[in-house]
């Protein structure tokens, strides 16, 4: 199956999962970009057959999940009929990594070059107007500007259109992904070695200097 299979129904309006068309709704995760073409037709034989031939909705996904096609956060959001901000211009969001002051931040990949990267999404809410708006994209180039070893760098923004009431217009900004776990959870388990905690601080003052070089206040 190519990329080229139309879309039986736009990706905002899938509905939660049920027993109706499971070839309809991979046609339409296929043409939205959620499921990527190369990756099932790179599935061995019996294993495309097994998707091709789900009996409902919720098995065509727990077989795309058991194939790896898809991650269990793409799943439930399909599942939920939430499919709409799955897919941010070249981006995929695979999972969800936490929660910032002015948006969620998703683990992701470029969708043509695979390459890992964070991407930070202002969720719709009543709080968000025109000045909220201004300062997230405010906050990505001040991100942007940045050029240093211990600041997380921007690498692309944008806003993905809005498609009806129900699937409202997405910005958005893109980070390095980095490994690793962030210094809250380091230090759940107690102290830390002084000789670590003073290195971690000399990191966060650097960035703190070269930030205020570019009279930047971090919040």
């Amino acid at each position: 199956m190519g990329p080229s299979a139309s879309l039986a129904r736009p990706v905002a309006d899938f509905p939660p999962t049920r027993d109706a068309d499971p070839p309809a709704l991979l046609r339409g995760l296929l043409a939205a970009g959620i499921l990527p073409a190369d990756d099932l037709d790179a599935l061995p034989p019996d294993d495309r057959l097994a998707v091709g031939g789900a009996p409902t909705d919720a098995a065509l996904l727990d077989r795309l999940v058991r194939a790896r096609l898809l991650t269990e956060f793409q799943a439930d959001r399909v599942r939920a009929g939430r499919a709409h901000g799955l897919v941010l211009g070249n981006y995929r969001l695979l999972d969800r990594i936490g929660t910032g002051g002015m948006g969620v931040v998703y683990r992701a990949e470029h969708r043509q070059l695979r390459t890992p990267v964070a991407v930070k999404v202002l969720q719709p809410s009543p709080e968000v107007n025109p000045r909220t708006l201004a300062r997230f994209f405010l906050e990505a180039r001040a991100v942007g500007r940045l050029k240093h070893p211990n600041v997380v760098a921007a690498i692309d923004a944008g806003e993905e259109p809005a498609r009806g009431p129900d699937a409202p217009a997405l910005p958005y900004f893109v980070m390095e992904l980095l490994p690793g776990q962030d210094l809250e959870r380091a230090a759940a388990g107690g102290p830390l070695p002084v000789g670590f905690v003073c290195q971690i601080g000399h990191q966060i003052a650097d960035a703190l200097i070269e930030a205020h070089r570019l009279r930047l206040v971090h919040r």
